[in-house]
């Protein structure tokens, strides 16, 4: 991303809504991922 901003292939504004969306989902991922790794665990402490 940085090199088509630097290159002047995408505008500061696409390269910083861009990122905003990215970061947006990757949040949403790793709160997605932290749901799963609890409710793993709670299946894990019940079967033991």
């Amino acid at each position: 991303m940085n090199s088509l901003l630097e290159s002047g292939r995408i505008s500061r504004p696409t390269y910083e809504l861009f990122e905003s969306e990215m970061n947006e989902a990757i949040a949403e991922i790793e709160k997605q991922r932290e749901a799963l790794l609890d409710k793993i665990a709670v299946k894990a402490s019940v079967a033991s």
